[in-house]
């Protein structure tokens, strides 16, 4: 019964994720909500809190998966639409492609939970470089695809003042140890 409860729970762990992904998504231009990118990517970071590291690594999938899924269904367009590919074949690529690049918010999470495996502020705190080490390490390895940096959300708000110091990374990390902290006064508010 124990392994059922715990089970229900991960999977609703991951379509949370999922879900806070996708809106995630909103925070990009045209739509350009930059505020969204703050709580959607603190949803993550609460949800990978006190797993495993397998575990934290199923959430930033579940969550890169939202994200890249609905962020780069453009491509879909490009393949089917101009370039004339079929539908079916479109939606498997754009699939495959949006898991390559879900695989690195899977690290991200895995990299924090395995450096702290009982969780805790420090695992909290850990998230934000981690997300920008694997956000660079996307840019350049594998893909060599720059797209949906979480820096880039925020060219509308204040914090792309940040940009002339430390390029895109350094906005996304104020970024996401921002979410951290939010984390943080929720998961501790003493």
């Amino acid at each position: 019964m124990a392994i059922i409860m715990q089970a229900g729970q991960l999977a609703l762990r991951a379509i949370i994720s999922f879900v806070a992904g996708a809106i995630l998504v909103a925070a990009f231009a045209p739509i350009g909500f930059a505020g969204l990118a703050f709580p959607c990517l603190a949803v993550l970071f609460y949800v990978c809190s006190d797993l495993t590291p397998r575990h934290a690594f199923l959430m930033g999938l579940a969550f890169g998966y939202g994200l890249f899924g609905f962020g780069v269904s453009w491509v879909y367009i490009s393949l089917n639409v101009y370039g004339g590919m079929p539908a079916w074949m479109g939606s498997i690529a754009v699939l495959l492609f949006a898991g390559i690049l879900a695989v690195f918010i899977g690290l991200t999470t895995y990299f924090a939970a395995r450096l702290f495996p009982q969780g805790g502020v420090k695992r909290i705190l850990v998230l934000a470089p981690s997300w920008v080490v694997f956000e660079w390490i996307k840019s350049w390895i594998f893909t060599g695809f720059a797209w949906m940096e979480l820096g880039v959300s925020q060219t509308p708000s204040w914090f792309f003042g940040f940009a002339p110091l430390g390029g895109v990374y350094l906005v996304s990390f104020l970024v996401a140890i921002s979410a951290s902290c939010l984390v943080l006064l929720v998961r501790y508010p003493g």
